[in-house]
């Protein structure tokens, strides 16, 4: 007996897809419904349902930033910073001497 598969598709939390893989499906962190549906051409249907769940461990990395630009714009910042501050201060003390 040779059996002819006519249809695979699946549901993911819902929506539906087709074809016998998830290769290239991206998943975030969370638990996922999935279905799979099998159709031959004799119309036998079946099914099978189960859950995933995403779990991110990957540590949060950093590279080092080598830009000059960066740092002076943050320097830049830094020193408006200050200048708003100290705009704030001096109003702050007219409003107290009046």
């Amino acid at each position: 007996m040779i059996l002819v598969i006519l249809d695979i598709s699946y549901s993911i939390d819902g929506v539906s897809g087709s074809g016998s893989t998830l290769a290239g499906t991206e998943f975030v962190g969370g638990t996922y419904s999935i279905v799979w549906w099998v159709e031959d051409l004799s119309g036998n249907v079946d099914s099978c349902a189960f859950k995933i769940n995403i779990i991110d461990a990957t540590f949060p990395s950093i590279s080092t930033i080598t830009d000059k630009s960066f740092f002076g714009a943050i320097k830049r910042f830094a020193v408006i910073q200050v200048q708003v501050r100290m705009a704030l201060i001096r109003l702050l003390m007219i409003i107290a001497l009046r």
